[in-house]
């Protein structure tokens, strides 16, 4: 579906943003957005006579002369109706489209804005049609024109002052209106407007906004409003597409125009998403589920091995000893690798101590430190690791890193491409600790792990259950999957 708007460079600041700003919002909803000029207009044969008539009509009726602004708002209507015989939508390049998805226009000529031509949908004969009847209305009721332009007291005599004469003389038969401001057209500061399906963003309406604001209105002072105010829609959008899932089917009052939750929808996902894991729960005793128990280790569990994978941990700087008692499990994890095979080791996690990094490791401890001792405990192993913080990759002798998203789910395919796609031995997880990052891990070892490896998830946050639930049905696959507090809860899975 196409949308055209028409750009005149009659010496306007910052109009290459705005129109920037226009087409990607546009094409982002899946429309071909398209910019015409003057060129275009002059491709009618009416041009000529047209441009001379107008200017003659406004003489009469605003009593001045036409102004170059003036004459682009009434030529864009030629150059629309020079284009190939489709429907399409037409609009003002300060339209911005925030939720209106690809939708057929009607058959008629149809103004989306009442008798404000911001926003129109039609046929290149219909718009022809129109440039006619510009001229011939105005010619034949001249003097209705001049009253009520009069009565009025307009400043000029352009498109939208003939719509709303017209329509004020019962001249505008041939031309459907609508003006829905609710749902599909927006007004800057008239309350969520960013929510609506397009915005105008017009000189009027941002100079009020900016007054409101205390800020000087400008062409780039309006540009920022529209980058701000999509940002705005993209928090809502993303908020209301991640709980989507969850919400009730229950009609529009808790969705907005662009079908995403309003407050009140928001607010009873949220409640559901709240009672999810009591409810599963209940559920699971109602019909007498017995989730595995988590086992417990302590120093009793402790042997020569685990005293020297202690050693190990703690010599290159990893809190997998001191903050918990990861030495404990990975003393039984490497008694089942041989320790002098060639195998391949992968840590997910490798220890950011980047403070805008949502799971980041204490300065205590060093970057790489697991890694460190995963090669020197294993002679001829290949260890890699992977992290989110770019700036903790490294690579030494039998070391190679890359960079990983726990929450992207394509970034551990390019993760494994990056390591030449090699099969694992043992699989690590101690990267964000969330459930879906550890979920999303897990999904990727069990797909890559060889037959006879390990994968270890670590520091799981069991508030909810989850993981009871996920080494059930481990268990219930029969999976060798074992749940374990060693100080900091970890699950096991041998392969």
């Amino acid at each position: 579906m196409k949308v055209y708007t028409y750009y005149q460079d009659i010496n306007f600041k910052s109009q290459d943003q705005l129109l920037e700003l226009w087409k990607k919002s546009w094409e982002k909803r899946g429309y071909e957005a398209i910019v015409l000029n003057r060129k275009d207009a002059e491709k009618s044969v009416f041009y000529e006579e047209f441009v001379r008539k107008l200017k003659s009509l406004h003489e009469e009726i605003a009593n001045k002369p036409l102004s170059d602004y003036g004459l682009s708002c009434w030529i864009r209507w030629l150059a629309y109706s020079t284009q190939p015989e489709e429907k399409f939508y037409v609009c003002d390049y300060d339209v911005i489209n925030h939720h209106f998805n690809v939708t057929e226009p009607d058959n008629s000529l149809y103004l989306l804005d009442g008798d404000c031509p911001c926003i129109a949908s039609g046929k290149p004969s219909q718009f022809y049609e129109l440039c006619l009847k510009f001229i011939k209305t105005t010619n034949e009721y001249k003097q209705q024109f001049l009253k009520t332009y009069q009565e009025f007291n307009f400043i000029q005599y352009h498109d939208q002052e003939f719509f709303r004469i017209s329509e004020k003389i019962k001249q505008m038969d041939y031309i459907k209106f609508s003006r829905d401001r609710e749902n599909f057209l927006g007004i800057p500061g008239e309350g969520d407007f960013w929510k609506k399906k397009t915005v105008h963003y017009s000189h009027f309406s941002c100079r009020r906004f900016c007054e409101t604001k205390g800020i000087t209105h400008n062409e780039e002072a309006r540009c920022d409003i529209i980058k701000d105010s999509l940002i705005m829609n993209q928090k809502d959008s993303f908020l209301s597409d991640c709980i989507q899932n969850f919400s009730p089917v229950c009609g529009n009052n808790i969705r907005n125009a662009d079908n995403s939750l309003n407050e009140l929808g928001k607010k009873l996902t949220l409640i559901g998403i709240k009672q999810l894991t009591p409810s599963i729960h209940n559920f699971l005793e109602l019909i007498d589920l017995k989730l595995p128990k988590i086992e417990k280790y302590t120093e009793d569990n402790g042997n020569e091995t685990s005293e020297k994978i202690k050693e190990l941990f703690n010599k290159h700087g990893s809190d997998k000893s001191t903050a918990h008692d990861y030495h404990l499990v990975y003393s039984e994890v490497f008694e089942k690798l041989n320790k002098t095979d060639p195998i391949n080791i992968l840590e997910i996690g490798i220890g950011s101590q980047n403070p805008s990094i949502p799971s980041r490791m204490c300065k205590l401890f060093k970057v790489g430190g697991s890694h460190k001792a995963y090669k020197e405990y294993f002679p001829n192993a290949q260890v890699f690791g992977a992290d989110i913080d770019k700036d903790t990759l490294f690579s030494e002798d039998r070391i190679k890193t890359s960079y990983v998203d726990q929450l992207d789910p394509v970034t551990f395919e390019e993760m494994h491409k990056n390591f030449n796609s090699p099969a694992y031995d043992l699989i690590v997880e101690d990267g964000l600790h969330s459930f879906v990052a550890s979920l999303n891990t897990l999904n990727f070892a069990l797909k890559y792990i060889k037959k006879g490896g390990v994968i270890v998830l670590e520091d799981l946050n069991n508030e909810g259950k989850f993981w009871n639930m996920i080494h059930y049905l481990l268990v219930a696959n029969n999976y060798n999957s074992r749940l374990i507090n060693s100080n900091g809860l970890m699950l096991v899975i041998c392969l």
